[in-house]
This record gives C-alpha cells, sequence and structure tokens, in this order.
C-alpha cells in the first residue's frame, strides 16, 4: 500500500477508535464492537505498540459479545466475517506464546474454543487442537486438575469420525505432558506407545513427503515434538542418556525447521502461504512482523524477527533449547549447558519476550554461577532483576530468586541468599495460591477469572526435571487436550490445592527452595530452624530428583550437626582438625571407655583445637557421644537410600556430592560409632571415586549419542533412541573386580580429592590384592597461634594461577628480548619465577601433606621389612603412651597399628637431609595417638614425652632404611597413577618432592584408567609387553607454522629416519588429515604452537573411534579449564575421551629449546629415537626427562601425561 495511503487510512482508523458511536453507518451497528476491536489490535500490531492493557480489553470486550450468541448465526450478526475472527484469535494466540502473556493467551484459547464449537461443523480437529494447547498451558501452570477436565472434553470431540490424524496425534502428546507432570509415568508411556503406532500407520497410507511445504513443516513440527515429549519421559522413567538424546533430537528438528521457515521466508508472502489469498491476514502477520521488528533491539543474527512465520515454532524451538541446555547440565556439560542456553537466550533477546527472557536469563545465570563464572551470571541475573519489576507474580519470577540466591551464596552473601530463598517462596506461595483460569468454566465467567489470573510460566534450574510443554499444532505449537463439560462450577480452594499438588515442576521447585533455605540457615548456625524447614521440605519432594536433593541436603544437615555436637566431647572434640585414616587398626574393635570421664584428655600442644572441653562437659559426654552417633546413623541411612539412584542417574553435582557424604560419613561413623563397619557394603575409599568415574562415563555416553545423530536425517521419522538405555546398573556392587582387580601388580593407584569447602583432603590408595587406604587430611593441622599464616588451599591455588599467569606472559616475551641486557633481565625473571615454582610446590608438600607424604611412596609392599620396624615402633609407644605404663595396660585394650598406618612412616623418604624432620615425625605420632585415642585407648597429651618420641622413631626408621638399602636396587618401583579431582588439575603434582624422580601420569577418573587397560587386554596378540605398541606405525607434524626453526633442526632429520613413518613438516595439516593420523596411528608427535587445536575441533577428536598415543609438544598443550560444580573441560579430555593411552602435554606456555630438550631425552629414553640401550617405559622416560630442562620448574614441571603408565615401544 502507498505510504501516504496507508498513513491516512491509519489516521482515520486511530479517530474510529476514539468514537463512541457508529454515525451514519448505522447498519454496521451490531459489528461496532467487534470492528472497533478488530481495528484496535490491527492498529496495535502495525505501529509496535500493543500493550497487554490493550490486548486485554479487547479480549475482555470479545468475551463480553460472545456471552450472548447462543449460536452461529448470532455471532455473525456481531463479527461478519468469522474467518477472519478466527485468524485475529490465532494471531493472539501465537503473539502471546511469544511474550508469554499466559493469562491472555488462556483466554484467546478459551475464545477460540468457544467459536470453533458454534461453529458446530462436524469438523471438530481444530477444537481437538486447541484443548490441546489449553491443557498443556494449564499442566504447565500447576493446574493439573483443571487440565485433567479439559482431556475428558477433548476426549468427547476424538469420538467424531472425521477427527484429523494430527489433531489426534496432538491430542495424544499433550495427554503424555498431563500425565508426565502428574507422575504417572507408566501411563504416559502407554499414550506415547500408542501415538507412536498411530504415526506410522498413518505414515504408511499417507506419503507425508509428496504433502505441500506448509503440511510437512506441520508433520514436521509433530515429530519434533514427539522428540522432545520422549525425552522428558525417559529422563522421568530414570533413562537420562535417552532423555539427551532425545533432547538433542528436538533442538536438531526444530533447527531444521526454522532453517527452512527462513527460507521460505525469503519469499514472497503470497508463495510462502500458499493456501491464503486473504489480504486480512497479510495485514495480520504484516503487523506482526513490523510489531517485532520496531520492539526488538539490534541483534547480530535478525532471522528471529523475521515475522510471523516463525512465531508458532518459537515456543517449541525456545523449550527444546532450554530443556536440552537443563539436561547437559545435568550430565555435567558447562559448554553445552552455556551454548544451549545462550541460543534461547538470543531468540528471547531478538523477540523482547521479557517472560521467557527472564526464564532464560535465570537458568543461563544459574548455570554461569555453578560453572565457577560469578560476573557472567551475575550480569544476567541482574538484568533478569530489572526486567522482573515489569512483571506480576510467576514461576520465572521464583526461578530468577532462586538463582540469585545461588549467587549471593557463591559469594558468601548468606543474609542477602537468606532474603531472596524468602522473596522466591513468598512468591511460590503466590503463584501456588493463584486462582488462575477455571478451565471448566464458560466464556461468562472469563471477566472475572481474569481479574485474578496472576501471569504464570515455566522455569528451569540446574537440578529442575526438563521443561513441560510441548507443540504440534498447525498454526501454533501445540499440544495436549482435556477438558470436561461437565465440570463447569468454579472450583474449591481444596481442590485448587490439590490440583497444584499434583504439578511435579511445582513441588520440585517449592522443595527446592526449602531445601537451599535449610542449606543457608545451617551456614548462620540456625541447626533448629534448618531441621523444621527440611521437614516441610519433606511433602513436596514427590518426584525422583527431589528426592535426591532432599535426602543428599537432610545428609549433609546431620552430619554438620554431628560435627557440631563433637566439639561438646572429651576426646572427640578434635576431630574435625585430626587426620582420619581407613583402616587405622589390625583389630578395630572399640571397647566403652571408662577413662573418658575418670582421666581428663588434655588438649594437644601444637596440633589440635586451643578450646579444651571443660570437665563438666567431659563427665557428660555419654549423651552428646549417642546424640552424634544417632545423627551420623541417620544421615547414613538417609544417603544410602538414594545412594544407588544418585550416582547412576542423578546429576553430576548430585552424584559428587553424594559420593563425598558417603566416604566421610563412613570415616567418622568409623571413627566414633563402634559397630558402623559391618555395616559397610563397600570402602569409603571405594564410594569416594563413584562420582567422578559416573562423571567420565556420562560425558562419553553424550559423545556416543552424537555420533548416533551424525547420521540422523530424516525429520519425519518417529523418535526412537537406537539403543534403548536401561536403568543404569549401580556403580559400586561390583566395584573391586571392575576397578581394582583389574589393576596390574606394579601400579599404586592414588587418588586426590578436595573437600566441597576446600579444607581438607581425602587421599585414597588404591593397590590390586590390598584393601583400600583412605586419609582424611585437614589442611589446618597446625598450631592455632599461627592461624594468620595459614596456607590455605585457595591460598596455593591463587598463587598457581598467578605463576602460570606470569609464566605465559614470560615465554611469549622471549622473541622481543633482542639486546644483551634485555636477556639478562629475562632470565633474571625466569629464574626468579621458577624458584617461586620449586618453593610452592614444597609448600603444598610440607604444609597440606607434612608427615603423610608417605601415602605418595611408590615402594612395593615388603612384608618382612615392615614387620621389623612395627615391632621397634610399638616399643616406643609401650615406652612413652600414659595407657600402657605399668599399673594401666588393664584398663584398655592393646591395639595394633595397620600396616598400612606403618608404611606412611617408611614412606617419607630422605628424612635425615630435611631441614626439620621432627616436625614430619610429629605430624604422624600425633596422628597415632589419635587413632588409639578414638578407638578407645586415652592417653593426655601434656604426659607424653613426644620428643623423645621423635628421637626414638627417626632411630627406627634409620635402621630400617639402612636394612632395606643393600637390597633397594634389586626392587622395580611401582607406577603411580594420580586420579584427580575436578579442582585440582592445575597443580604438577608429579614435581612435588616426594615424586620427583618418580614415574607418574594422571587420569581424571578410574573409568578412563579401566578403558585403557580393557582396550590393551582386547589387542595383546603378538605384543612383547603387556602395554606395547608398535613404534613402527607412527605419523608427525612438525613445525606447521615453519617459525619453530631450533624445533626443526632437532627432530627433522630423525623423524625422516623413523622406519615406516610419515609426517607433515613446515606446513599446515587439514583437519582430515590431522584426524587420519590419531584414528589410524599407534603414535602422534606434534611439534608446534599450542595443541593443534587450530587444525582440528575438539568434537572431531571426542568422535574418533579410535586415538593413538600423542605427543602435543605445544604450549598449555595440557590444560584443562575448570568449571565449578560441573566437569573441567579441553583438550587433554578430548583426547581421553577419544581413547588415547596416553597424552603427553604441558600444562602452562612453554620455551620452545627446553620442551625440545624435554622431548628429545624422553624420545631417547623410551627408545623411539634410539638414544638408549636399554629403553623404559613411557612414564619413567618422562620423569627421567624433566632434568633435562634447564628451568627444571619452570619448564621441567609442565609436561605431564594423562593415561596408563607401563607403555612400552616394541
Amino acid at each position: 500500500m502507498d505510504s501516504k495511503l496507508l498513513s491516512s487510512v491509519i489516521d482515520v482508523g486511530l479517530l474510529c477508535i476514539d468514537q463512541e458511536d457508529v454515525g451514519e453507518d448505522s447498519d454496521l451497528g451490531s459489528l461496532w464492537l467487534h470492528l472497533k476491536n478488530s481495528v484496535q489490535l490491527t492498529l496495535g500490531l502495525h505501529e509496535g505498540n500493543l500493550s497487554p492493557s490493550t490486548l486485554e480489553s479487547v479480549l475482555l470486550s470479545w468475551s463480553a459479545m460472545l456471552r450472548d450468541c447462543g449460536d452461529l448465526e448470532s455471532l455473525l450478526l456481531k463479527i461478519g466475517d468469522l474467518d477472519h475472527y478466527l485468524l485475529q484469535m490465532r494471531a493472539i494466540v501465537d503473539y502471546t506464546e511469544i511474550h508469554g502473556l499466559w493469562k491472555l493467551q488462556l483466554s484467546a484459547l478459551e475464545l477460540v474454543l468457544k467459536t470453533t464449537e458454534l461453529q458446530e461443523s462436524g469438523d471438530f480437529s481444530e477444537a481437538i487442537i486447541v484443548l490441546s494447547r489449553l491443557v498443556l498451558q494449564y499442566s504447565r501452570l500447576g493446574f493439573c486438575t483443571k487440565a485433567s477436565a479439559l482431556l475428558k472434553r477433548a476426549e468427547q470431540y476424538l469420538t467424531h469420525s472425521n477427527t484429523t490424524c494430527l489433531a489426534i496425534l496432538s491430542y495424544r502428546l499433550a495427554h503424555v505432558g498431563y500425565l508426565l507432570e502428574t507422575d504417572d509415568i507408566n501411563q504416559a508411556a502407554t499414550v506415547l506407545a500408542k501415538a507412536r503406532a498411530l504415526y506410522e500407520k498413518y505414515q504408511k497410507k499417507e506419503d507425508l513427503n509428496s504433502c505441500s511445504t506448509l503440511s510437512k513443516i506441520l508433520w514436521e513440527r509433530l515429530v519434533a515434538d514427539a522428540a522432545f515429549m520422549s525425552s522428558r519421559l525417559s529422563f522421568a522413567q530414570g533413562s537420562v542418556n535417552d532423555a539427551l538424546f532425545f533432547a538433542k533430537l528436538s533442538v536438531r528438528l526444530n533447527c531444521r525447521i526454522w532453517a527452512k521457515i527462513e527460507k521460505l521466508s525469503q519469499k514472497k508472502q503470497d508463495k510462502m502461504l500458499q493456501a491464503t489469498d486473504n489480504s486480512e491476514l497479510e495485514t495480520v502477520v504484516e503487523g506482526m512482523a513490523k510489531l517485532e521488528v520496531a520492539q526488538a533491539a539490534p541483534v547480530p543474527n535478525p532471522v528471529y524477527s523475521q515475522g510471523a512465520p516463525f512465531w508458532p515454532h518459537i515456543g517449541s524451538h525456545h523449550t527444546a533449547l532450554l530443556n536440552l541446555a537443563s539436561l547437559s547440565a545435568h550430565h555435567g556439560l558447562f559448554q553445552d549447558a552455556i551454548y544451549y542456553g545462550e541460543q534461547a537466550l538470543k531468540i528471547n533477546k531478538s523477540l523482547n519476550a521479557n517472560v521467557r527472557l527472564i526464564a532464560s536469563q535465570a537458568q543461563l545465570g544459574s548455570h554461569w554461577i555453578f560453572g565457577g563464572h560469578l560476573s557472567e551470571g551475575q550480569e544476567l541475573l541482574e538484568a533478569a532483576e530489572s526486567l522482573s519489576k515489569q512483571l506480576e507474580s510467576s514461576v520465572e519470577l521464583v526461578s530468577l530468586q532462586v538463582g540469585l540466591a545461588s549467587l549471593y551464596r557463591a559469594q558468601g552473601r548468606y543474609l542477602d541468599e537468606q532474603r531472596a530463598l524468602l522473596e522466591a517462596d513468598r512468591l511460590m506461595t503466590q503463584v501456588a495460591g493463584s486462582d488462575g483460569l477455571d478451565a471448566s468454566a464458560t466464556i461468562p465467567n472469563l471477566e472475572d477469572q481474569m481479574k485474578k489470573l496472576q501471569l504464570q510460566g515455566t522455569a528451569k534450574k540446574t537440578r529442575q526435571r526438563a521443561a513441560t510443554t510441548t507443540t504440534t499444532t498447525r498454526r501454533t505449537r501445540a499440544a495436549t487436550v482435556s477438558a470436561s463439560n461437565a465440570s463447569k462450577k468454579t472450583e474449591t480452594p481444596a481442590t485448587q490445592s490439590q490440583s497444584e499438588s499434583e504439578s511435579t515442576s511445582l513441588s520440585h521447585l517449592r522443595s527446592e527452595i526449602l531445601r537451599q533455605q535449610a542449606a543457608c540457615l545451617r551456614t548462620l548456625r540456625d541447626f533448629e530452624k534448618a531441621s523444621m524447614t527440611l521437614h516441610n521440605a519433606r511433602k513436596f519432594a514427590t518426584s525422583r530428583d527431589s528426592q535426591i536433593s532432599l535426602q543428599i541436603g537432610e545428609s549433609e544437615h546431620l552430619l554438620a550437626d554431628a560435627i557440631r555436637h563433637f566439639a561438646t566431647h572429651a576426646v572427640y572434640c578434635v576431630l574435625p582438625e585430626s587426620t582420619i585414616s581407613l583402616p587405622s587398626l589390625q583389630s578395630p574393635s572399640k571397647v566403652p571407655s571408662k577413662s573418658s570421664t575418670s582421666k581428663p584428655a588434655s588438649t594437644r600442644k601444637t596440633r589440635a583445637p586451643a578450646r579444651t572441653p571443660a570437665r563438666s562437659t567431659r563427665a557428660k559426654s555419654a549423651k552428646p557421644t549417642e546424640d552424634f552417633s544417632v545423627m551420623l546413623s541417620k544421615a547414613g541411612e538417609s544417603l544410602n537410600a538414594i545412594f544407588p539412584t544418585a550416582t547412576t542417574i542423578g546429576s553430576t553435582l548430585d552424584s559428587h556430592a553424594a559420593s563425598r557424604l558417603m566416604s566421610r560419613i563412613s570415616m567418622l561413623s568409623h571413627v566414633t560409632v563402634p559397630e558402623s563397619s559391618g555395616l559397610l557394603s563397600q570402602s569409603p575409599a571405594n564410594m569416594n571415586e563413584i562420582g567422578r568415574i559416573g562423571a567420565f562415563t556420562r560425558e562419553r555416553a553424550a559423545i556416543s549419542l552424537d555420533k548416533q545423530l551424525a547420521n540422523y536425517c530424516d525429520p519425519l521419522l518417529w523418535p526412537s533412541a537406537e539403543a534403548k538405555a536401561k536403568l543404569e546398573e549401580d556403580l559400586y556392587s561390583r566395584f573391586t573386580e571392575d576397578y581394582i582387580e583389574i589393576l596390574p601388580e606394579n601400579w599404586n593407584v592414588l587418588s586426590l580429592s578436595l573437600s566441597a569447602d576446600c579444607t581438607e583432603f581425602v587421599v585414597s590408595r588404591l593397590h590390586k590384592g590390598r584393601s583400600p587406604f583412605l586419609l582424611r587430611l585437614p589442611l589446618k593441622r597446625g598450631s592455632e597461634d599461627d592461624e594468620e599464616d595459614q596456607f590455605t588451599f585457595e591460598d596455593g591455588k591463587e598463587e598457581m594461577k598467578e605463576l602460570i599467569k606470569l609464566t605465559n606472559q614470560s615465554a611469549h616475551a622471549a622473541k622481543h628480548q633482542n639486546d644483551r641486557q634485555s636477556k639478562k633481565e629475562w632470565w633474571k625473571n625466569r629464574e626468579a619465577l621458577d624458584r617461586r615454582m620449586e618453593n610452592l610446590l614444597q609448600n603444598i608438600e610440607n604444609v597440606w601433606f607434612g608427615g603423610f607424604r608417605g601415602i605418595f611412596s611408590p615402594m612395593p609392599h615388603e612384608t618382612e621389612s615392615l614387620e621389623r620396624f612395627a615391632a621397634l615402633f610399638q616399643n616406643v609407644l609401650d615406652k612413652h603412651l600414659p595407657s600402657r605404663q605399668k599399673g594401666r595396660r588393664a584398663e584398655g585394650p592393646h591395639l595394633t597399628l595397620h600396616p598400612n598406618v606403618l608404611e606412611l612412616f617408611l614412606g617419607v623418604k630422605d628424612l635425615e637431609s630435611q631441614e626439620d624432620p621432627e616436625e614430619t615425625l610429629m605430624d604422624l605420632l600425633y596422628f597415632v595417638v589419635d587413632i588409639l585415642q578414638f578407638q578407645g585407648e586415652r592417653n593426655a597429651y601434656d604426659e607424653i614425652d613426644f620428643d623423645m618420641m621423635v628421637v626414638e622413631t627417626l632411630d627406627a626408621l634409620r635402621g630400617h632404611h639402612d636394612a632395606v638399602r643393600n637390597d633397594h636396587k634389586k626392587r622395580t618401583m611401582n607406577s603411580t597413577v594420580l586420579v584427580l579431582d575436578k579442582s585440582l588439575h592445575m597443580f604438577p603434582w608429579e614435581s612435588l618432592p616426594c615424586l620427583q624422580g618418580l614415574p607418574v601420569c594422571r587420569v581424571p577418573s578410574l573409568e578412563c584408567l579401566r578403558d585403557r587397560i580393557l582396550q590393551f587386554q582386547t589387542d595383546r596378540a603378538g605384543r612383547k609387553h603387556e602395554f606395547g605398541i608398535d613404534s613402527r606405525n607412527g605419523t608427525y607434524i612438525l613445525n606447521p607454522t615453519g617459525d619453530l626453526q631450533t624445533t626443526q633442526g632437532t627432530f627433522e632429520k630423525e623423524l625422516l629416519g623413523l622406519e615406516h613413518w610419515q609426517g607433515i613438516s613446515k606446513r599446515e595439516p587439514t583437519e582430515d588429515e590431522f584426524r587420519h593420523g590419531l584414528e589410524t596411528k599407534s603414535l602422534f608427535l606434534y611439534f608446534g604452537h599450542g595443541s593443534g587445536a587450530q587444525y582440528i575441533r575438539g568434537r572431531t577428536i571426542k568422535r574418533l573411534e579410535r586415538c593413538a598415543i600423542t605427543f602435543l609438544m605445544g604450549c598449555s598443550s595440557g590444560a584443562l579449564t575448570e568449571a565449578g560444580e560441573y566437569e573441567p573441560y579441553g583438550t587433554p579430555m578430548n583426547y581421553l575421551q577419544a581413547g588415547s593411552p596416553a597424552l603427553v602435554a604441558t600444562l602452562w606456555d612453554v620455551t620452545d629449546k627446553d620442551i625440545d630438550r624435554f622431548a628429545k631425552s624422553t624420545f631417547d629414553k623410551w627408545g623411539l629415537l634410539g638414544g638408549e640401550k636399554e629403553a623404559v617405559a613411557l612414564d619413567e622416560a618422562v620423569c627421567q626427562s624433566r632434568q633435562a630442562c634447564v628451568l627444571k620448574y619452570l619448564n621441567g614441571a609442565a609436561p605431564v601425561i594423562y593415561g596408563i603408565p607401563s607403555v612400552f615401544l616394541e
């Protein structure tokens, strides 16, 4: 239309809206109200200023008009053109869907439904689709009873023979959504199976590929929505891998539909909308398009704001993305959760859809916070908070407050956290108590109901179940049906509360708020109120995930309360700062101790808390003992109830939490509750590994799903998982057989874990044929006097980060040093950083591990020499412990230390050369006295002559080492495998003084180790060594950028001389060349910048069928990026997931000459380049070659091995 004419029409339209009568157009009197509404709606859309209040007044006016229409004839008298009226109503439905104006959408849907019913055409397909959509919305809002009534109403229409297959399937998918929301999982599976059977039967009769483009899009939309519902159902059934598969498929199908519509929208409107010549529709469509373009802020990708063709699909696309982001977080996949969350955010930003925008900002913000990126999370949550001021109470706002509470907790702002959670609770009460729209009421009641209805919506959290919304409609995303004509009376409040209690999503959210409130109250030391809050949460914890979260929360609470009660006990008051070992005694039977009341137990002079329990407290110690014993027992019972579920199908966050908790509760119970040991089916050392095993397995499963989906190309194929994943078996029933007995005899596996509050290490040693040995090692074990000088984990981590930052800057500055003075300064700086790194590693060993560094000792178990030392040490104890003096021996049992404890003494090497060997031994002697104390042999610390004990123990150790020194060379040391917690990967543990010169490698989990062992076991034919590879089957990429001349000169000649090898030199490889080398060779060498990520994508590596042993001799090639509560990611994880037996890479940036020296020495000692007559295993070659670097720490400590030890070339 000509712009001047258009402007004139708009002016006239605005004038008409303001008029109160029809003037001379008296013949239009009966149509006046409808026409006025129609013009107001069209102008609002066209001008881009349609406000919710204007829309509400239009809907109220139309509902009043419909109230007086008993049949189609009376309706036509008031609206004239029925088709145009319905088009406008459907446009409102789409518009409100985009903007999350749920109350207005429900009103519009009811009006469409009423109008459709008045038509009495006999084809109720459209009515069924509208009912389906209403059911889905009511289910999402928690009004499940109303949704049920609507389902019954739709069922009546299904009996008509001419109902379309699309309508029936829309109804069934919506029914599935309702059943999932009411936790009827079995029935939901039955209904979904029937929907599939009907679809496939119809597909055999009708060729869906031959129908019109728009019709085909409707069927593709149905399939995408079926994938989404399959994801929700699988998750509810406990098949979390299938849930992730269907979620990925749903997003993939939605993206395909999106791309198709984008392509269509570039053509003319009349071609795109083939079946319509209706100019009024074009006016509505163009008005919508203009509205969105006018309102949306500029975004980099403008496709989302190209208008109405996208609108029916936005809701499904948005919900599918948030569902996938949530499930990615459930699997611990931080990068995926952020990526899909940002895609949803992009849609909502471009549409200026505030309610949905808040939902996506709250979810994405929470992912950032749990991932340790507080600033990114804060920015999103603050943006959502400013938007939220314009909105009424809704579930989105509840989730926003929960997200803000997570932010405040991470920042240590606990009072702010408490306020946010109380606000979330208040909003939740408003939302759950809202009268809502009575779905079973007729249009005459609409006006009153609309005044009461609050804005509603859904929101998602990291631990929350997948979103409830689905879609399968023609013009708009449709979904479920439900409603009965029978119940037209207004529900009583009691009925409403019943319907709300049926909503699993709302119940889960309420339970989560209360659980977090309890955790906050516990942090604020209000244990009584926290306990009451947890009790209140139980009635809302109806879903599986709610129960997992709540019972973990209850276990945490009971454990914290038990620890609080230790302070009032004569003996256990020192327990929080004491090292605990399992096992500690050969006969750990504890007897009731009379000495706890008859003999005062003094506090330890240099070790433990300064607080000395008062006599009156000690006299009453029996009751506190009983109290915390009961608490620990209840904590264990609470956790046991959900442990198998939490660790197999719960989120990785829950799995880690349950694993850590179970280990910690078991350890404390072992010390304080005599009969607890017999109740443990597994060692706490084994339990401690479950979380990491599960996390590695989850990521591997996700990669496998991506491989499956890479070949999935039929958008009209009903979604089904290739291999239906059953409920995963528990990870611990065969733990010893699967993870310990599979280890070679000469491997020491040492697992290092950090407590959630970063105040203690849990170190466990796992060895084939031996019982697991576990140490709980508080970092704060020293004197209270030097509290300000404590070297905390945070201190060590910050120093490590600072060192890596300065080292990386220094490494890259090398090429800019042109004159002698600047080179001298550069070297001086590098040497200072080298000394600083050395000092940090010494502090880590001396302060964090102290006397317990012996746990790292790789010396094999020697029974005879151990028994000799045990006898000598027993004499020291008998001589100096008051409990063993003459006249007192009868008071308690004669306890014998476990060999594992004695090995800690023997494992401390070079005591004579240490500056302060006394401090090292003092650490262990206090530990031994603690063991005896906790197990019933009481001693007052101030009555023990620890100085003489140190002297005599040193003599005993000296005698032991002298005795074994002669045959030391005959014994080969064990290889050490470090299983590192996700927050410990940045440290060069291999270069601790106690591990220097020893063969060490690292893995993220025992599952990763097991994978590689099985890999070699299945292919042992013709191999000399258990872990041997073909030295002739290799390839290399040397100096691909052409600027590493020294590296080229060092290796080129010898690499060219390797038999059967082929490589790439002085040119950049293609991704296919890089991939082919990794996938087809046994050994792959890369000498270049970084990790080679500029030549091959991480996802390409992860999806390889097999992967070579790889050397990445570039800067920071082995650095992992931490992701807070989620799993770390980076190049090493890509190679490990691809199945590489071993990856040699650097933790930070290195200089080329030193790393060339290291690599050359490693290849020589390993036997690759023939420099050594007797080749050694890869891990030994690496540890010996660190010394080849000029800077032993700055460059020598950087290379590490991810994977297995003992790999030989053959």
